[in-house]
């Protein structure tokens, strides 16, 4: 197939945002990581990329230090061509497959398997619900547009607070990076500070979500019917809301932290947060100080979550030649920037633009052509 006739990019294309990589140097932060946006302004030098670690750590690397081994931001309906064959077909996905392997992160840092193979659909998020996120009410279906976190932190002088709506409020002493997207900047076992104050996050929960609804099973998506409709956009227990669809973007990468949804699956109970006085922990409001005389300190348990350490991603990919290729290594594909009319797709409906008498038929196979054998899409790739 003629280049020309649509942008790819070159078969050693280089590592790109969320291409999971492999340091060809040994490092002290594992043997590989997520290749993230700068969260620098300045980046210690403009040609190197900015991964992120297990750990929470980021590192800064050339690109020809590093190996991409998974694409795991690869979704169905992406147009797609071999890395080994620049020149060949084109191809659309059509399915994606995903395994990860989670590691606990014990004092120090030190990564210890948690459990491998995981799918993502048998893990949360620290917050389950994310801005972009699909969620269902009864018969209603809308869109996360803000989320607020409550946090309840131990301090180190043994009083609990809970801070509601608490981004802006607590620092990160920790300074690891977290993806927004995936979770939110606080998550149980994390060092904080408020004001002149250090503790760790024993707990994370939603406090409230905004949604804006946009269909009902009943009434459709009629704007103006769903205007007068729609349950209050405001929801103040998000436990009533349903996820129906992440975000696009949020796809899992190393370093983000999450649960199991069932608990069962855990291998065993996480370690009680051992502190260093014998005070009973009390539980106040903001701002409060608690006299803790004569109360016996009782071990707080704080259920830390697991890191993402290794992410697995294959592809089913319907090729032009009417092929089905399945389980291909996503770090073998490469994403075909611009498909123009006259790249087609077994199965799209066409037509003939020579014929008067216009005709149509179903493509069994797909080549690309100049002359009068060239037609219109009448469905994208997405829809196959």
């Amino acid at each position: 197939m003629d280049c020309a006739a649509g942008q790819r990019n070159s078969g050693e294309a280089a590592a790109t945002v969320m291409d999971l990589v492999t340091f060809k140097k040994k490092g002290a932060h594992g043997e590989r990581g997520l290749v993230v946006n700068s969260p620098e302004q300045n980046t210690p030098e403009d040609d190197k990329l900015a991964v992120l670690c297990v750990d929470g750590a980021i590192v800064y690397e050339n690109a020809s230090d590093l190996d991409v081994v998974d694409r795991s931001d690869t979704r169905p309906g992406d147009i797609v061509f071999s890395a080994s064959d620049p020149g060949g077909q084109i191809g659309v996905v059509t399915k994606t497959t995903t395994s990860l392997d989670l590691v606990q992160l014990l004092a120090g840092g030190e990564p210890a398997v948690a459990a491998r193979g995981v799918s993502p659909s048998e893990r949360r998020r620290v917050r389950e619900l994310s801005i972009g996120d699909y969620v269902v009410s009864g018969p209603w279906l809308g869109r996360v547009i803000v989320v607020s976190v409550d946090v309840d932190v131990l301090f180190d002088d043994g009083t609990i607070c809970r801070i509601a709506d608490a981004e802006g409020k607590l620092e990160n002493v920790d300074r690891s990076y977290v993806r927004a997207v995936m979770n939110s900047f606080f998550y149980p076992g994390q060092r904080v500070k408020y004001t002149r104050f250090e503790g760790t996050v024993a707990k994370v929960e939603m406090g409230f979500v905004l949604v804006y609804w946009v269909a009902s099973a009943e009434l459709g998506t009629e704007a103006d019917l769903v205007k007068a409709s729609a349950p209050p956009a405001w929801q103040g227990n998000p436990s009533d809301l349903t996820l129906f669809a992440s975000c696009g973007a949020c796809s899992w990468g190393v370093g983000d932290r999450c649960f199991f949804r069932n608990p069962c699956k855990e291998e065993s109970p996480p370690p009680p947060l051992d502190e260093p006085d014998q005070k009973q922990p009390m539980k106040t409001k903001l701002g409060r100080r608690a006299r803790r005389r004569n109360h016996q300190r009782k071990l707080v348990e704080i259920k830390k979550p697991m890191s993402v350490a290794d992410i697995r991603t294959t592809a089913d990919v319907l090729w032009q030649n009417g092929t089905r290729q399945c389980g291909v290594p996503s770090a073998s594909l490469l994403l075909f920037e611009v498909l123009n009319d006259n790249e087609f797709f077994p199965g799209q409906r066409v037509i003939s633009r020579a014929s008067v008498d216009v005709s149509d038929g179903v493509e069994s196979s797909a080549t690309s052509a100049e002359g009068d054998d060239a037609g219109d899409n009448a469905a994208g790739p997405a829809a196959l």
